[in-house]
């Protein structure tokens, strides 16, 4: 697990595979491939390959939004950001722990704003609960 510092770490789409469900072994993909009610799980040797701020936006354009819940009901956010070179790669929106399951619930298509101004909420909410 990773620490909550200000940080926007991505991570590779294959770092979040599915372990119970109908596309059972594959990666995290685009909206549109995604199977509603799969179960994913956070590689347990994960690192990131990149991070995303502001000055990064022209270069990484979100392409959906993601929502997951864990098994105790939590909610968790996830921006899919391919890059230009079309490597697939994701910015959780809060931590995610290698020992829960998370079961896709909802994924939209999102623009750039609406990215960032989830990515905002986010991270003001993270800000206010350390």
């Amino acid at each position: 697990m990773f620490d909550q510092s200000p940080v926007c770490y991505l991570f590779s789409n294959t770092d979040f595979r599915v372990c119970d469900g109908v596309a059972r072994g594959d990666p995290l993909a685009c909206s549109d491939a995604l199977v509603m009610d799969d179960i994913y799980q956070f590689s347990t040797d994960a690192v990131p390959v990149g991070s995303l701020g502001l000055g990064a936006a022209a270069d990484s354009q979100p392409e959906s939004r993601l929502t997951f819940m864990t098994q105790h009901g939590r909610l968790v956010d996830i921006l899919v950001v391919p890059s230009k070179s079309g490597i697939l790669r994701f910015l959780p929106l809060s931590t995610l722990d290698e020992k829960h399951r998370y079961r896709l619930i909802a994924a939209q298509t999102v623009g750039l704003e609406d990215a960032f101004a989830n990515f905002a909420t986010s991270g003001r909410k993270q800000l206010q609960s350390v």
